[in-house]
């Protein structure tokens, strides 16, 4: 006996289904044929072989080196659902060599190009994850260095109040500024306040040196005293009595009569005579200068200092008074003193007093009143145009924050512009190779059309039926729809139902095309396992002497793999071929010979 030739497929496992528990192996060769009833194990074998379960191959082979054609029952129902869209069928036999080439050589062109754009693109979605960490990142950094100025000063942040959107606030101040605080919290509060209101300036003061300026001071500092030279008067003078008998004399004159009202003793007729010589126009006029000094200040006093006593009755909140207060009473001192020293000049005209100056103390007063007032006009001008004030201190704080930021916003500002820049190149380059592999897959596709066509591979079909002399159906595609075809009856009819024999004789036809030829587009074809399980089933006797023909034409091809192999067939794709069935006039058929 003979030894039996080894092809591709060197064994064959099966544990499965109908082998379970018992474990079958099968030492195939090139053309291979089951016979046997439903039940004893045939498809079993024929999904083994699809799935490449517990296949042994020749050394260094695999089931990628092959194309492995299964033709059963799950393979008419995958390719004859509703009778449409049965896949077109490429043939090698048909493509021209120099075409080929160009193919291959675009194929790769275009793989080149698909790993340049899948590599710009995995770039591209790192870059945009980088700047989108970068904007998360500086969102972070602004939302918990500012919490404190968010918490503070809400109201500005309307709109804003969430990372994101505060963060894009902080990136549209154009001019970042830096601001005081203090002055920004004290106008927020008025700006943004419901119960803010007006207040009353304090009394200001025209003229601080208005006192010490006053008109007649200097009578204050010469000694007022009589030029008479009567002996009484010299007497006066050397004892220096004049004013004190002066202001006696002006008291008790008209009571003392002819006595004097110190001593009792009684007085010259002359008396009233010599006293009055001893004072002479000049004394008087001074003393009067004097007297008219004294009220002439003590009136300008109470001018200025009056309205000083009564500061507002309500004052802004925050607003200590106690400077004002204070140097108003030490100023009332001073005036008092003053006019203390220059009443007594007036009693001692003889005698040479000095002032204490109130305007340097008036003008300390009025610096205290116009920082009062100062803050006193800002609430009120805000509260007299307190939209526009809003925005005026909304802006502010943003330039105040936007400062504080500066690090965080310069430091994103430059990762952002770098990323982005790497970004813009990246996704012209992903253009650019998207154009290529398209410009590639438009040219691989014309020069496909060559290698493909389908309407010759429905034509072929028919004319096998028809010279078969088969008469049941023909098959053509649906007008306007490529690869979707009709069955047409001999009345030109088309198919409503076909039955399960014709069904399968049909879906068999489209088989042994695609074993014949390619459904790849590039026209590429691998080596061909064929499997063909119970291909006659429910057909009638011209479908299956038909379908006979074409099997062992299959085989005819396969056995030119080994040796004794028709040499009037030199087509040998197919190296190894399985058929299974439990039609005994079919087996007959494909064996006789």
């Amino acid at each position: 006996m003979r030894d039996k030739l080894t092809a591709e497929i060197t064994k064959l496992n099966l544990n499965d289904a109908s082998y379970k528990g018992c474990g079958v192996s099968i030492v195939p060769t090139y053309v291979n044929f089951f016979f046997g009833n439903n039940g004893t194990g045939k498809s079993t074998i024929g999904k083994a072989l699809k799935v490449d379960n517990g296949v042994e191959w020749q050394p260094g082979r695999s089931v990628s080196d092959y194309k492995v054609h299964v033709y059963n029952l799950d393979y008419i129902n995958a390719n004859l659902h509703s009778f449409h869209n049965l896949h077109g069928v490429f043939t090698v036999n048909e493509v021209n060599v120099a075409i080929q080439a160009k193919v291959d050589e675009k194929l790769a062109q275009k793989e080149k190009a698909s790993t340049a754009f899948t590599e710009a693109g995995d770039a591209k979605t790192k870059k945009t994850s980088a700047l989108q960490e970068a904007l998360e990142q500086f969102q972070q950094e602004c939302w918990e260095k500012t919490s404190d100025l968010r918490a503070e000063f809400k109201k500005t942040q309307a709109n804003r109040m969430q990372k994101k959107s505060f963060a894009e606030g902080v990136l549209e101040v154009k001019t970042p500024k830096e601001h005081d605080v203090d002055a920004l919290r004290r106008l927020y509060a008025v700006a943004y306040s419901d119960d803010a209101k007006k207040y009353e300036l304090f009394p200001s003061i025209a003229n601080p040196a208005a006192l010490d300026e006053l008109e007649g001071r200097d009578i204050l500092g010469k000694r007022i005293v009589s030029s008479a030279d009567t002996p009484f008067a010299q007497f006066l003078k050397k004892i220096n009595a004049a004013s004190w008998v002066q202001q006696g004399h002006e008291q008790f004159h008209k009571a003392a009569g002819t006595t004097c009202p110190y001593c009792q003793q009684p007085m010259p007729v002359s008396f009233e005579e010599d006293l009055q010589a001893c004072f002479d126009s000049s004394y008087q006029e001074a003393k009067q200068a004097l007297s008219d000094y004294y009220e002439a200040y003590r009136n300008a006093a109470n001018v200025m200092v009056a309205p000083l006593l009564k500061p507002p009755a309500e004052l802004m909140p925050g607003t200590d008074i106690t400077p004002f207060t204070d140097k108003v009473a030490a100023i009332k001192g001073v005036i008092a003193t003053n006019l203390q020293k220059i009443k007594e000049k007036i009693d001692e005209p003889a005698s040479v007093v000095e002032i204490e100056d109130v305007a340097t103390m008036l003008s300390e007063l009025e610096t205290i009143i116009d920082g009062f007032n100062t803050l006193i006009r800002e609430n009120n001008s805000v509260l007299d145009a307190k939209p526009k004030k809003q925005a005026e201190y909304r802006t502010a704080v943003w330039e105040h924050i936007a400062f504080l930021l500066a690090d965080q916003i310069s430091r994103y500002k430059t990762s952002k512009s770098s990323l982005e820049d790497e970004i813009s190149k990246l996704i012209t380059e992903i253009s650019t190779r998207r154009t290529a592999i398209s410009t590639l897959t438009r040219e691989i596709t014309e020069l496909n059309k060559d290698c493909v066509n389908t309407t010759a591979t429905i034509e072929s079909v028919n004319i096998l039926l028809r010279d078969s002399g088969f008469q049941g159906f023909s098959i053509r595609e649906k007008e306007g729809t490529p690869n979707v075809y009709e069955v047409v009856r001999p009345d030109e009819a088309i198919a409503e139902n076909l039955s399960e024999g014709e069904r399968n004789f049909i879906a068999f036809l489209y088989f042994y095309h695609q074993v014949k030829g390619s459904d790849n587009p590039d026209g590429s074809q691998l080596n061909k396992i064929v499997v063909i399980d119970d291909p006659v089933s429910s057909m009638d006797s011209s479908a299956l002497f038909i379908i006979s023909a074409l099997v062992r034409e299959m085989i005819q091809i396969c056995e030119n793999n080994a040796v004794g192999g028709d040499p009037a067939t030199k087509a040998d794709y197919i190296k190894q071929i399985f058929i299974l069935t439990h039609n005994a006039y079919f087996h007959r058929e494909i064996t006789y010979n």
